[in-house]
């Protein structure tokens, strides 16, 4: 069946807008340019009237500086014959798609520093993970966190001691709302609905020193890798300071975090096409967020988009009169191309897909090669990015609203101790299923969990074999199991009739339809237990048991 575009749903410009996407460009540059192609028609011409030469001079100057969705006339020439060579020629396109591994700088006092140098940049990355087990509310005006990226701690050290400058720092996430192959999956998504409920998001700053640029801070430190890693180190600090834990990466991190930030794709793979990539199991969608358009609500807004995976990237400039710019992209991996933008604010990309792919890595050059639609970021408060996942939803707060939170911390091995009925714990280990977590229950009653299990192995019981899939969630279905969290980034679930208070957290049911939960960093936050119908057959032969 072939659908007809004007019959797809989704966002779609009217009128107003696609005039809007007409533009004239007077930059001097093209303005110059406009003047010397008038002179030389006129000198191949001439003699000629007056009111020619003034029609030739206007023609060459709306050729040279109209532009459409950001480009002139030469500009969407050159991108025509960039497409056609890499289409064309295969070696071209491998030696555009290969990543060179990063190396190690040690630098003293802080370790390795993973790092990547193109011949004009040197690229590190800090890995960012907020604040351990903090909640977020679903308001009307998208989602509520404090786990969130210190973005004036960024900008403050983008001009350093002595001279040292970066280029540009890049604030850039990768995440899923939901886990596409859990069976319980397509019943949260009922639940979160179009909400920006993100199951699962790492969050990364991706800092670019260019040498040429602060020769003087080069002579200071006589060497560009140690001023490279000296400058990451400094931002680190001043993240932490911040109140937002942060680790540099070493270079087997960044590796693997240019692998996380491509969410499975495989660049040598990809097939580009004048408006999406193709990489043979999914199609990538990139799209600006126009300078105005780059708020707090649109950045939740991005994350209610139903995508297979969703990256974002928000690059921090800033000059040396100290005036502060941001621009931000957002790439879409979908399991078929995206005929309009999911949002009105987004801007497509045409003609420049890998490019756009690009530019949301930890690349120097290539990654800059795609040009945003920056702002000036007059107060960067106001511009609020969450660093980590909101969790799955755990119920709802006194004032009506849905509150998550993560499960995990990764950073450390986390316990939670839960005392509540098995018809108040089961969906809140479903929702974690469908938020990315993979549970493995030791039990001495089998039977209330075995409904649960899915042959993707998401939820499953402990027996004597090794587990399909390694587990991030362990849960210990009453005493006398002697189990442990393990290593970091797990968490160990106890349940039993009292709360233990020495857990990371504790969940005690107060009543039939009231939760109390205990955090590091909150205490006695009431929450109602939510009843989802579509939950019930879930919990149906919790019924037949009683």
């Amino acid at each position: 069946m072939v659908m007809l575009d004007e019959h797809i749903p989704g966002p779609k410009a009217g009128l107003s807008e696609q005039i809007r996407r007409w533009r004239l460009d007077f930059r001097l540059a093209l303005v110059v340019t406009a003047e010397i192609i008038a002179l030389a028609v006129l000198a191949a011409i001439t003699p000629v009237l007056w009111w020619v030469a003034v029609l030739i001079a206007v023609a060459a100057l709306l050729v040279v500086t109209l532009s459409y969705n950001g480009a002139t006339a030469w500009e969407w020439l050159v991108r025509a014959l960039r497409y056609a060579y890499f289409r064309r020629n295969t070696r071209a396109h491998l030696r555009r798609a290969g990543i060179s591994p990063a190396f190690t700088v040690d630098m003293p006092g802080a370790g390795a520093v993973g790092m990547r140098w193109d011949g004009q940049y040197a690229i590190t990355m800090i890995a960012l993970h907020g604040k351990p087990f903090a909640p977020t509310v679903l308001v009307p005006a998208g989602a509520e966190t404090t786990s969130l990226v210190p973005v004036q701690a960024v900008i403050d050290q983008l001009h350093q001691f002595a001279g040292l400058e970066l280029h540009s720092a890049d604030i850039v996430s990768a995440g899923a709302r939901v886990a596409l192959d859990g069976r319980y999956t397509p019943k949260y998504e009922e639940i979160i609905a179009d909400r920006a409920a993100v199951g699962e998001r790492r969050t990364w700053l991706v800092l670019r020193l260019c040498p040429q640029a602060c020769l003087a801070a080069m002579m200071y430190r006589g060497d560009a890798a140690a001023a490279a890693a000296a400058a990451t180190e400094r931002v680190r600090q001043s993240v932490l300071r911040a109140g937002c834990r942060a680790i540099t990466c070493t270079a087997d991190q960044v590796d693997q975090s240019t692998k996380a930030l491509l969410a499975g794709a495989e660049l040598e793979r990809i097939r580009e096409g004048w408006g999406y990539l193709d990489t043979v199991s999914q199609y990538v969608t990139t799209y600006r967020i126009a300078g105005n358009d780059l708020t707090t609500r649109v950045l939740n807004d991005v994350w209610t988009v139903r995508s297979d995976a969703t990256v974002t990237s928000i690059r921090l400039t800033a000059d040396r009169a100290g005036v502060v710019a941001a621009g931000a992209v957002v790439r879409f991996h979908t399991a078929a191309p995206l005929p309009h933008p999911p949002l009105l604010t987004l801007r497509p990309i045409i003609g420049q897909c890998f490019d756009s792919l690009l530019a949301s890595l930890p690349l120097g050059d290539r990654a800059l090669r795609l040009e945003m639609s920056p702002r000036r970021l007059t107060n960067p408060a106001e511009l609020k990015v969450p660093v980590g996942p909101s969790g799955p939803m755990l119920g709802m707060t006194v004032t009506g609203v849905p509150f998550l939170m993560p499960l995990t911390d990764p950073l450390r091995a986390s316990t939670i101790s839960v005392s509540a009925s098995l018809d108040a714990v089961i969906p809140l280990l479903l929702r974690a299923s469908a938020a990315g977590s993979v549970i493995l229950i030791h039990t001495e009653r089998p039977q209330v969990w075995q409904p649960l299990l899915d042959n993707a192995h998401r939820i499953s019981l402990a027996s004597d074999r090794e587990p399909v899939r390694p587990p991030n969630v362990i849960v210990a279905d009453g005493i006398g199991h002697g189990l442990t969290a393990g290593e970091r980034g797990h968490t160990l679930i106890t349940l039993t009739d009292v709360a233990e208070p020495s857990a990371d957290v504790t969940l005690v049911q107060q009543s039939g339809d009231e939760l109390v939960l205990g955090t590091p960093s909150v205490q006695g936050v009431r929450l109602s237990i939510m009843r989802p119908r579509n939950e019930a057959q879930f919990l149906s032969h919790l019924v037949v048991r009683t």
